[in-house]
């Protein structure tokens, strides 16, 4: 199963790849808001973590779903915008806090069908695809 993680001691905080994200994402919008990540700050913004989509086994996003919207593919966690209703239930469920509405449909990271864009645009290594 694919993962995407983050390593705290190497993120500088500079959010290029939440600006990555949400360009691939929305098909041209550079806005860190839309993006399907964040980057947590520490100690007074000493530290910064990016948090991204842990693609959980028993994911709570899609366990909470009323629509059935959320379906996995390969061990990466789906929403079918056919199916979501974007009522929101997914984002309040995910631990993480990753999940975002954008054009009222829930919206996640699906890793960007395996090449991730966040990756590339980070100068520092911050994050890896294992």
């Amino acid at each position: 199963m694919p993962r995407l993680s983050g390593k705290f001691d190497k993120c500088t905080g500079c959010k290029r790849c939440l600006l990555a994200c949400s360009q691939e994402m929305t098909g041209d919008l550079f806005n860190p808001r839309l993006a399907r990540m964040c980057i947590q700050e520490v100690s007074a913004g000493l530290a910064h973590t990016p948090v991204v989509c842990a693609q959980c086994e028993n994911a709570f996003c899609a366990t909470s779903c009323p629509a059935d919207a959320i379906y996995n593919s390969d061990g990466v966690w789906i929403i079918d915008p056919d199916r979501c209703t974007g009522c929101g239930v997914c984002v309040d469920a995910c631990p993480l806090r990753v999940i975002v509405t954008y054009n009222g449909k829930a919206a996640k990271c699906d890793l960007c069908g395996g090449a991730p864009r966040c990756v590339d645009a980070c100068a520092f290594s911050a994050l890896e695809l294992a």
